[in-house]
């Protein structure tokens, strides 16, 4: 269940868990993110990050325990731009604002394209725009709809790494301007050490939390500094260990299962299927009857020579007078 109440937070989740069926996605996680403040999640891949985010963004409900959010809304931003390709780019940024009056929407849907450094391309289509210039309409798109939580989903994981280095930038400038609260899901470790106030490390699944890493360095950051890459480093070898320690225990319960004896094969299966046994002896007929034939064409044409001699010499004899 989600609701508001504490303005203390932007995010809480308090022993949150959630199960599809059989599957224990997410393990009692408990986790807050305080207003204006980047968290940024880490994990090996099906450990319930995007699960976690669907969840805060009530896109679906846990099986158990409490989320809180203090935003007015929650906006999420995907793995892909997800733009309506018929729609030009400026109408696409307004589909997050079907609420207000038209002038007006238009008006701070131009708005937020100059945000995102986009002014002048309203008019385009999407396929008309590069991959970093589509997540950036995404982006202004999830800043119209005026929230203060950000949720975002490897939204930068299939660009290029210039594209993604300028948007980091755009991203940082604009979670201080506008004083976002954004929770990052990320495969990459740099860019969540070049980007998050606090780097969170979740299990294997079951998904829950293993470990916090505050990153105090100064801002603005390069992902090719010498201190990003000594906090990436140690988050990394802690990552290789829960991932290894995680194929270690599923090894353990899987050599814990006693092996099903190999089925013996009856004597249905063991014999020759019928119709391939008749299959057989239809093609030995087959063959059979062509040598006979063979035979009886030979024999024949022998016979037949033998009946007309008078027309053999004939033969012979026209040959002679030419």
């Amino acid at each position: 269940m989600t609701v508001q109440v504490d303005r203390q937070v932007a995010v809480r989740l308090d022993a949150v868990s959630k199960r599809y069926g059989d599957l224990l996605a997410l393990d009692r996680v408990g986790l807050s993110v305080a207003p204006g403040e980047f968290v940024c999640l880490l994990g090996a891949s099906g450990c319930g990050k995007s699960t976690l985010l669907s969840l805060v963004a009530g896109l679906d409900e846990p099986t158990a325990g409490q989320i809180t959010t203090t935003g007015r809304r929650v906006a999420m931003m995907f793995q892909e731009p997800a733009l309506f390709p018929w729609l030009t780019v400026a109408a696409n940024v307004e589909m997050a604002m079907r609420e207000l009056p038209r002038r007006e929407r238009r008006a701070r849907a131009e708005e937020f394209l100059e945000m995102v450094h986009l002014g002048g391309f309203g008019r385009k289509r999407p396929h008309e725009l590069s991959g970093g210039m589509r997540q950036r309409v995404a982006l202004a798109r999830s800043l119209a709809q005026d929230a203060d939580v950000l949720l975002m989903d490897e939204p930068f994981g299939a660009l290029d790494a210039m594209t993604r280095d300028l948007l980091h930038d755009e991203l940082e400038r604009i979670w201080r301007e506008r004083e976002l609260s954004v929770l990052f899901v990320t495969h990459n470790v740099r860019e969540a050490v070049r980007l998050g106030d606090r780097v969170v490390l979740l299990s294997s699944r079951p998904g829950k939390v293993v470990e916090e890493f505050p990153v105090r360095l100064a801002r603005p950051r390069r992902t090719d500094s010498a201190e990003v890459a000594t906090l990436a480093a140690r988050i990394t070898d802690q990552l290789k260990q829960e991932v290894a320690r995680h194929a270690e225990t599923s090894g353990r319960t899987s050599a814990a299962r006693p092996a099903e004896p190999s089925p013996r094969p009856s004597a249905e299966q063991t014999a020759t299927p019928p119709a391939e046994t008749a299959s057989a002896e239809t093609a030995s007929a087959q063959n059979h009857t062509a040598e006979t034939v063979s035979a009886q064409n030979h024999t024949e044409g022998t016979v037949s020579a033998r009946n007309h001699p008078a027309e053999t010499a004939s033969a012979r004899n026209g040959g002679a007078r030419s």
